[in-house]
């Protein structure tokens, strides 16, 4: 039942593959534990990562909830019944508490002002015992700490981007540790760590989460 097939989900850069293969290797490898068959998306843009992630770990479609600033109703059969167009920057979720026993916000929290809000909300959102994945560029990514020595902007915070906010693999570590609703169980960086080449940074990604490209986390709501 917990499989998952390596695709191009928007046939777009290889970063934006490499955040969700960070972020699918971690499901999968604790897809077990991951019992409920109810998945919310916070950021879900179409809707095609949610279904891929649905499909490996076994979850039904009309189980499977999406929130995007766009609206992607008219243009994705994927979660049309089950999409709900909102502002995160508001904060707020359209649904109850203990909705959900796995949600997942993957390469959002940049984007907002007030990322601690719906972060709350995702908590408020997901069942005692649930889990939740969020996943982020990181700003000690070993490339962002060469441009910063020569007075470079770094990469995931450039100045037309829609990223207001970074966060270093160690302080998203801290954040996550100082909240005593929510537990870390486990954490990932992606395979890009440049300036390095694939073949060099895919095994050291194993070692040096900190100097990732990006970087995943699996936290479950305490009980």
């Amino acid at each position: 039942m917990y499989n998952y097939t390596k695709v191009n989900i928007l046939n777009t850069e290889y970063e934006t593959q490499s955040h969700f293969d960070n972020m699918m290797s971690l499901l999968v490898k604790h897809g077990k534990s991951i019992v409920d068959d109810t998945l919310l998306d916070v950021g879900c843009s179409k809707g095609t990562r949610s279904i891929a992630v649905a499909q490996a770990l076994g979850i039904a479609h009309q189980n499977v909830h999406g929130v995007d600033i766009e609206d992607i109703a008219n243009d994705s059969p994927l979660l049309r019944n089950n999409f709900k167009k909102i502002d995160l920057e508001a904060g707020l979720l359209p649904f109850d508490d203990n909705s959900f026993g796995l949600v997942i916000c993957n390469q959002v929290m940049e984007h907002l002002k007030n990322y601690n809000r719906i972060f709350q909300e995702i908590i408020r959102v997901t069942k005692p015992k649930g889990f939740i994945v969020l996943g982020i560029p990181n700003l000690a990514h070993l490339m962002n700490r060469i441009l910063l020595l020569f007075g470079s902007q770094p990469m995931c915070m450039v100045m037309r981007s829609g990223h207001v906010r970074g966060f270093t693999h160690k302080a998203f570590v801290e954040f996550l540790h100082s909240q005593s609703n929510v537990k870390l169980i486990d954490c990932k960086g992606s395979s890009i760590i440049y300036p390095m080449p694939y073949l060099l940074a895919k095994p050291l990604s194993n070692i040096f989460t900190g100097l990732c490209a990006y970087t995943c986390y699996l936290i479950q709501r305490k009980p």
